[in-house]
Order: structure tokens, then sequence, then C-alpha cells
């Protein structure tokens, strides 16, 4: 409140009493006012529209215009001359209403009241942002806190939980051309989704250890392009050149000079030679035409004796597999009874069988190991399984895939429900008896927590890949430490000398 104030000296009265009045009235309706002080002072404020009178610092009121008139030798004060005009609040004991107009004096209240009203904003909204955001940011943490202990994957107070980094030793290999590049990863049940998003399509996957990358191919001018959407497709990123021409290099790389390069079965990695690399290409064209290009282009892999293959016998692993899905014609895909070196991936959602569960321990895949879990029970059926099983077999098909949202469902509460690990151990025993490799796919991926909890339980219920997009996180020390535990000694135990 903007205060102008007035000093009056000492009046030159006994009793140290002034007054002042307001003229043009008679002296019995007169405005007079008594206080006392030897420098009293009275200023002009504002409130609620209207100036006030305040008296500072002694005591005083502004008498009614019934009140006495001014005594003689009181000095009179105009105050007309001030402008003063009055009006009831509690900050002043000012009572009677006398309303002047000053339309100068208006005008330049109302600057002063927009420049404190802008003032005022200019404040609150420093306040807000001093304030408001960084307690916006905590409430939206706080929900996000509060939402994964609703899905049961972390505490409500604090968790003494420790997440072990991820083995980036992985990462750092040497940049040479061939093998040399993989380094000595170690392989890992985890397929490269849309691997061709990563900043290094296929060479990442290998360098974190994945058994499997995925292609979206799409036909266009009599060429394969690579790409989620066509609007991301590229005349620089084409089948050939993104996995098709690095495999030839990785594969030829020890082939010595003079020779012709030839696949000698020792695999991509060095540390598991008998490791296939499985290539899964997701046509999303013209089933027919689309599959014809990609027989085409793979023809020097095929040449080189890289591709596995069905002879009309069994199934001959080689370092590449390769499974079609998407638009893949199943009837193309099998035409050739004698030969095929392009696989099916069958529908898992549709083998799904009545698992048998307890196990009986008398059961011969009991004979090396009595602490063998479900999963691991159910991943030796692969071994001697009749392939001739139904229509989705091993001469057909390689890979089994389903999206686990799709079909398993949505996880509450951070953990499977008996309904759920049902589905789950009778998709991949219908898959185990058919001597196909179980993959899911749309694996919840939010809250890592809970995306880590799953992977760890689809691992040790036999699921055979795992289709993730976070290369890093899926390769993470604990995770793969988890994954080798449960289900890899199971193989390296009953794995027949």
């Amino acid at each position: 409140m903007q205060k102008i104030l007035y000093e009056l000296k000492r009046l030159p009265v006994m009793d140290e009493r002034a007054s002042f009045q307001t003229s043009g009235q008679p002296p019995s309706q007169q405005q007079h006012h008594s206080f006392r002080g030897e420098h009293s002072v009275f200023a002009m404020g504002k409130t609620h529209g209207y100036q006030m009178l305040e008296l500072h610092p002694d005591y005083g009121h502004c008498a009614d215009n019934t009140g006495p008139p001014p005594e003689v030798g009181h000095r009179a004060i105009d105050c007309d001359a001030f402008g003063l005009y009055t009006d009831s609040d509690e900050e002043a004991a000012v009572t009677p209403k006398v309303k002047r107009s000053f339309p100068r004096r208006r005008a330049a209240r109302s600057v002063l009241r927009r420049r404190r009203l802008a003032k005022s904003k200019a404040k609150t909204m420093a306040k807000l942002g001093i304030f408001g955001v960084p307690a916006v940011l905590l409430m939206f943490f706080g929900v996000l806190h509060v939402m994964e202990t609703i899905f049961g994957r972390t505490s409500l107070l604090w968790n003494a939980e420790n997440i072990v980094a991820a083995s980036w030793e992985r990462a750092t290999v040497s940049d040479s051309e061939g093998r040399k590049a993989i380094g000595n990863a170690q392989p890992i049940p985890c397929h490269s989704h849309n691997d061709y998003l990563q900043r290094t399509p296929l060479l990442d996957a290998l360098r974190w250890g994945f058994t499997g990358v995925e292609a979206d191919v799409w036909l266009f001018d009599d060429d394969l392009y690579v790409g989620h959407h066509k609007a991301a497709l590229s005349r620089t990123q084409t089948f050939k050149s993104t996995y098709i021409d690095p495999l030839i290099d990785i594969l030829t790389a020890d082939t010595p000079e003079g020779e012709a390069p030839r696949c000698t079965g020792d695999g991509i990695y060095k540390v598991a030679p008998n490791q296939t690399l499985t290539l899964l290409v997701d046509l999303k064209t013209d089933g027919d035409r689309t599959l014809q290009h990609v027989v085409q282009q793979t023809a020097k892999l095929r040449d080189m004796g890289c591709l596995s293959y069905w002879d009309g016998n069994k199934v001959n692993p080689r370092e590449i597999t390769l499974v079609a899905t998407g638009n893949a014609p199943y009837d193309a895909i099998v035409a050739n009874s004698t030969y095929r070196d392009v696989f099916y991936d069958a529908p898992l959602h549709a083998l799904w069988e009545a698992p048998h569960s307890p196990i009986s321990t008398s059961s011969p895949i009991y004979a090396n190991n009595e602490k063998l879990d479900y999963g691991a029970a159910m991943a030796t059926l692969q071994d001697g399984v009749n392939s001739n099983y139904l229509d989705f077999n091993a001469s057909t098909s390689y890979y089994a895939s389903t999206s686990f949202l799709s079909s398993v469902g949505f996880v509450w509460r951070g953990h499977l429900s008996d309904r759920q690990m049902g589905i789950i151990r009778g998709q991949i025993r219908g898959a185990k008896r058919r001597g196909l490799k179980a993959r899911f796919w749309d694996v919840p991926t939010w809250p890592t927590s809970l995306r880590n909890h799953v992977w760890h339980v689809l691992i040790k219920e036999g699921a055979d890949i795992l289709s993730v997009d976070d290369l890093a996180a899926a390769a993470m020390q604990d995770w793969t430490v988890r994954v080798h535990d449960t289900s890899f000694e199971w193989f390296v135990k009953t794995k027949p000398d």
C-alpha cells in the first residue's frame, strides 16, 4: 500500500491537541480529529478502492459529522487540500464517507494497480517454478513407485536389493572384421526383436551373445528392404547389405586365401561352435513373391553350406537357420519334402497341451538329476521326439512363437497366476513334443523388475528363446547367471557322453 506521509509539527496549544476540519460544511457538521504527540503524523493510504486516513504514531479518530465543533485555539486543517475521502475499514478509524472525484489520481492509481497485479503474477509464476515443478516431479515418480508396489515388483519403502551392472566387456570388443568382431561372447537364449533398429544391426546382437535376430523385409522394385514401417524404409538399408553380406564376411573370415569359402561347422561363436544363429525373416509384403526373393538373396549362404536344412529324414544344423514368419506361405515352404532350408514359424498358442504336473520322478528324464523342475523336464522332451507329430514339427518348422500378452495375458501384481502358468507350461509342452523351439515375444517391458521376473520364469519353465528389444538389459550378468543355472545346467548334466 502506497502511503503519503504528512507530518504535523507541534501545535502551539496548551493541551498539545490539534484538529483538522473539512471545509464547505457548517461548524456543527464539520469533521474534526484530535490527536496527541509532539510530532504527530497522519497518512493517506488506500484500501478497497478508497483512500484511508491513518494516524501515526499516537491514537486518534475522526469524529462523525454530529460531533462538537473544534475548540478555540485548535488549528484547523482543510482535508480537501489533501484530497482525503474515507471509507470504513479496520485499518483506520475513519467513519464518514466523503467521496471525491479526482480523475488524474484515479488514472495514476489504476496504473499502480496494474503494475502491482503484474508483479503479483510474476511472483506467483516464480513460486510455481521454484516449488511447483519439483513437487509435480516428486508426485509423478511417487505414483510410478506406488504402481510398481501394486504390481508387486518392489516394496513400498526402501528396497536394499542391489542391481548388478551389465557385463560391458561384451560390448567392448574388437572392431576387426569377421568373427573377431564378436569377441568371446557367451551365447544366451535371446532373440533380437526388430534387430534393424539397433545402432549396428546384427553385430550388436552378436556381440551380446544373442542366438537369434529378426528382420522385417519389404519387397519393392525387385529388392528387399528392412524396416518396421514403409515410411522407415531406406535404399541404403537392404536385407542383403544389412544381414546377408555381414554374415558372409563373418563366416568366411578364416578361409585361407585361394580356397573357396565354405562353412566348416564351427558356428558363429568361438566358445559354442555348435550353436546356430537363427535369422528370422518377417515377410511384410506378398508372401510367395517375397519368399522367392529371400531364397534368391540367401543363395550364397546355401552354396557355402551355411544353412540348416531338412534332408527328408532329419534336420542337419548349420551356422545359420533361416526361419520365415509374418506373411510366410506355409504350403510353399513345405512343398519340397526332401530338402528344406527355410523353416516355418509355427503358432505356439495353437500347440497347447495339458501339462502333466508334477511329473513322476520315475521318469527317465530324472535319471541324472532328481532336482530338475517342470520346465527343465519339458525341455528334455525335444530329444528323440517323433518329428511327424501333427503338421508342425521339426521337418517343417523351427520356432513355435506367440505373443505373451495375447496368449498369456497381463501380469497383475507382479506374479503369474496359476492359470497363466498352466498356459505357459501347456504351450511349452506342445512345442517340445513337436521338436520345436518355444519363443515368446511381446513380453512386458515395464517395470523392469517385472520384465526380468517374467524372463526368469519363462526360461525356468523351458522356453528356448525370448524376443527382447533391450540387448544390454537382456545380457545383464545377474539375468544370464539365472538362465545358465536354471536352463543350461540340466543340459550339461544330462548330455550323453
